[in-house]
């Protein structure tokens, strides 16, 4: 696929940009995702392309792709039904893990040391557990706890860090805090710039891949209840900063744990 050694091309400058001093939030939100996803992307396929090259090899490879697309090749070789297909199977996997990281959340409750944020969180659950989402602005009330004991990303047991990766769809495989935080600060980069490019103009596209990675399933929702979910999305990560982080990585679950779309994945 063009688009593969295209993107390609796009990550080295905008790398070098970056080393150069370039801010994340400088760039547009499309070179943000090409920075972010292309050294996944280029992980995944070039050893295909190596083995590719070698004599004798199409007898396999070929059929090996054709049989094996979603684990042999980056997503510039997919169609669009196949993006589609793989995001919804991506996703269910995600969703899987909602229930637990939940769990860790309401189980930890007790430890909050302030009265008046551990009750903000109650009303929160107590919320979410009966099928309803808080608000952004009721979410932004209990948004300290996020940095405080047991909430905040460094405080959080190993069992609730795994559930989370799995949630996010990343490695529990070493520096998960890391990983985390990095896939954080990820998301609210391109938080920052699709506000500024305004979350409106996105075509289908964008705006699916925006709701997969913020832990909402986008198919079969109207493009109206696509963009209150995001604006929502945005009122709360606007608060979010390095001491609060952990608000942003629990979102799929603040905002997304009774969505009609999600449940009709994995009920």
């Amino acid at each position: 696929s063009q688009n593969f050694f295209k993107d390609s091309r796009e990550y080295l400058r905008i790398r070098k940009e970056v080393n150069q001093g370039t801010k994340i939030t400088d760039l547009r939100s499309r070179e943000i995702e090409i920075y972010y996803e292309m050294p996944k992307e280029l992980i995944r396929v070039l050893p295909i392309i190596v083995v590719a090259t070698l004599p004798f090899t199409n007898y396999f490879i070929f059929p090996l792709i054709y049989l094996f697309p979603r684990q042999l090749l980056s997503t510039h070789f997919w169609t669009m039904e196949q993006k589609v297909d793989f995001a919804l199977i991506y996703h269910k996997k995600r969703l899987s893990n909602n229930q637990s990281v939940f769990r860790y959340l309401q189980d930890s409750i007790k430890d909050l040391p302030n009265p008046k944020i551990l009750e903000n969180c109650q009303q929160i659950f107590h919320k979410i557990g009966s099928g309803v989402h808080p608000t952004a602005e009721e979410i932004l009330l209990a948004k300290e706890a996020f940095g405080l004991n047991p909430y905040k990303l460094a405080s959080l047991s190993p069992g609730h860090i795994t559930s989370l990766c799995w949630m996010h769809g990343l490695s529990v495989v070493g520096f998960r805090k890391r990983r985390l935080k990095n896939h954080a600060e990820m998301i609210q980069y391109l938080d920052t710039v699709l506000k500024r490019e305004d979350i409106r103009k996105l075509n289908a596209d964008d705006m699916r891949k925006a709701c997969f990675l913020r832990g909402i399933n986008p198919i079969s929702m109207q493009r109206d209840d696509i963009i209150k979910y995001l604006e929502q999305w945005m009122k709360v990560t606007d608060h979010v900063n390095s001491e609060n982080i952990s608000l942003l990585l629990h979102c799929p679950i603040l905002l997304a744990y009774n969505q009609p779309t999600n449940w009709s994945l994995t009920h």
